[in-house]
C-alpha cells in the first residue's frame, strides 16, 4: 500500500466577483466579500469553498462557516477518496 495522501486547507478572505448583463443591456460588475477555504492534495490544488460574509454576518453566516470549516477538518482527518464537493 502506498504513502496516504497529504491534504493540507488553507484559510484566505477572498472576494467573489460576478459580471451580469442587466434588463436593459448594460455590463454590471457586483463583488462580494467571502472566506474561500482552498483544498490541496499532496500540495496541488483540489478544490475550493467558498463562504459569503456580509459587512453584518449574522447567524446563518456563522453556521455557514463553521460548516465550512468542520468539513475542511473531516476531509483533512478522515482521508475519504480524493474527491471533493465544490460549493
Amino acid at each position: 500500500m502506498g504513502t496516504p495522501p497529504h491534504r493540507q486547507v488553507s484559510l484566505h478572505l477572498a472576494n467573489r466577483t460576478i459580471h451580469l448583463v442587466t434588463a436593459d443591456g448594460s455590463a454590471r460588475t457586483c463583488s462580494y466579500p467571502g472566506i474561500a477555504l482552498h483544498h490541496h492534495i499532496n500540495g496541488q490544488p483540489a478544490g475550493q469553498v467558498w463562504v459569503p460574509q456580509g459587512d453584518n454576518p449574522g447567524f446563518a453566516d456563522d453556521e455557514a462557516l463553521i460548516t465550512a470549516l468542520r468539513d475542511a477538518v473531516s476531509w483533512i482527518s478522515d482521508q475519504p477518496d480524493d474527491s471533493l464537493s465544490m460549493k
